[in-house]
């Protein structure tokens, strides 16, 4: 076997096509990993969801209202001030009892038109007598029509699950013609 003084010998030709193949591997592989390991939060976020019927025999705008949770435990959920006014803000509080939520939210939406994305987060408050207490500001829309139907879904997202709590309350806009 003759080899011109061009030629890289087989070895050596090997080495650098190895070395070119790992660099790629590992250029496929880093973003490949990255992704998985932020990807398995997303996967974790999309556990089970329980939508409930809408809360019956409580109006939202009168009262505080509370539901059982099927995996036990209790939730409150209250809007102040009552018979709300849209041309101010809304102070929201979901107590929970033997629940540890690891967030809660609230979105409010038109009952029989859209209004438009409304969504709040409620944060954590200091505990208060053994009960864990969610609070948050939020606002309504304003309508033209002085009678307007909400929904007010209370989302409550624990370690596996994900609950949605809709409420009916309505408002009352003394402008609207």
């Amino acid at each position: 076997i003759c080899l011109s003084e061009n030629r890289e010998p087989a070895a050596e030709i090997l080495m650098t096509t190895m070395k070119r193949e790992w660099k790629i591997i590992l250029v496929l592989a880093v973003p490949l990993l990255v992704a998985l390991y932020f990807g398995r939060g997303l996967l974790q976020e999309s556990a089970e969801s329980v939508v409930f019927p809408v809360v019956a025999g409580c109006p939202l705008h009168l009262q505080a209202c509370s539901v059982q949770l099927p995996q036990g435990g209790e939730v409150n959920f209250e809007m102040n001030p009552k018979q709300p006014d849209p041309n101010k803000p809304l102070q929201l509080t979901a107590t929970f009892q033997q629940l540890q939520p690891l967030s809660v939210e609230v979105l409010f939406e038109g009952k029989e038109m859209y209004m438009g994305y409304l969504q709040y987060r409620l944060m954590p408050q200091p505990d208060a007598e053994g009960l864990v207490q969610f609070q948050g500001e939020g606002s309504l829309s304003i309508c033209t029509r002085s009678l307007m139907s909400w929904i007010a879904r209370l989302k409550i997202k624990l370690e596996g699950v994900t609950y949605e709590i809709p409420f009916e309350f309505e408002t009352l806009h003394v402008d609207a013609e």
